[in-house]
């Protein structure tokens, strides 16, 4: 019986590389504290409240992460009919996650600066116009695109975008302000032309009467010319 020699070093190469591999690019482990009381219900198959904690590894955001350090620092999270954590564990954790949250949110603010530049809203425009043009009654807001949201507020500008149809409707608001400032006339009013020569004759009082010039001509008082 012959034995076949199998060279089985290209096999365990390939293996291992494989393993590292799939360890590297293994999203990171989730801190023990979420993993016992949060990851139940914000799992990528529950994940109520819209919020994956199994997301969280591989992309970080910090105005999640902030909202989870917030919600368990209230005592939101977990809800009042879960267990709640030991104080020491909770405490512990949010010390773990509230100095990387601080150092990003830093260096996000000297990256894009403390606040975003950002538009008007619509009602601000409308306040915005109405004090400019002395004009308190001027209703503009109702015919402009609705503003978004964040956190609660139409004021953010991560939340107020900028669109051709923003640009739009707010050039013909500001054209509708200024129509109603300036009071223009439905239509142009009638023209009249006159023609006047000082040498025919007038009528007053239904009675033709001798042009100045002719009588000052014929009465030899005097002659102008006007040039």
């Amino acid at each position: 019986m012959k034995l076949r020699a199998v060279n089985i070093v290209p096999r365990a190469t390939a293996l291992l590389l494989a393993l590292a591999a799939r360890a590297i690019t293994a999203e990171p482990a989730l801190p023990p504290f979420l993993e016992k009381h949060c990851l139940d219900c914000h799992d990528a198959d529950s994940k109520k409240g819209g919020l994956d904690l199994t997301a969280l590894g591989s992309n970080f955001n910090i105005d999640a992460w902030v909202k989870i350090h917030d919600r368990v620092r209230d005592g939101e999270m977990p809800p009042p009919k879960k267990a709640r954590p030991e104080a020491a564990a909770m405490h512990a954790f949010l010390a773990s996650i509230a100095g990387p949250l601080a150092k990003a949110d830093a260096e996000r603010e000297q990256r894009e600066g403390r606040a975003r530049l950002r538009r008007l809203n619509r009602v601000e425009l409308e306040n915005s116009l109405r004090d400019l043009l002395a004009l308190p009654g001027l209703r503009l807001k109702e015919t402009l695109p609705e503003d978004g949201k964040a956190h609660g507020f139409d004021r953010l500008g991560v939340a107020l975008d900028t669109s051709f149809v923003h640009l739009e409707s707010y050039l013909a608001a500001v054209d509708t302000a200024l129509n109603a400032a300036l009071c223009p006339l439905p239509e142009m009013p009638p023209v009249f032309k006159y023609r006047f020569r000082p040498w025919d004759n007038a009528r007053k009082d239904g009675h033709e009467c001798e042009g100045w010039a002719a009588a000052v001509i014929r009465e030899k008082i005097g002659i102008g010319l006007i040039g």
